[in-house]
């Protein structure tokens, strides 16, 4: 079975007062990059108005910027990282 057309398979590991950390799952889907608008858009449902940070597939901490038309951007994120035991 096929799973292009799935979106990107993710974990919530950490809710801080301004973020939220996400770690792409990597499972077949979409990668959390390449659907970085569906992903922004499941996390702001439950924790609006945080920043969104992921690690992406090849283990790197990036920062989801959405800008307000809801396209998606990118910008490297080099701050603190939750003790999550990843």
């Amino acid at each position: 079975m096929s799973r292009l057309n799935q979106h990107a398979d993710f974990a919530v590991v950490a809710v801080e007062d301004d973020r939220v950390f996400v770690v792409d799952e990597n499972l077949g889907g979409k990668s959390v990059t390449n659907d970085a608008e569906w992903v922004w858009a499941c996390v702001a449902t439950q924790w609006p108005a945080r920043r969104l940070i992921y690690r992406d597939s090849i283990g790197r901490w990036d920062e989801i910027v959405i800008d307000g038309d809801g396209a998606a951007g990118f910008r490297p994120y080099s701050e603190h990282l939750p003790d999550t035991g990843i």
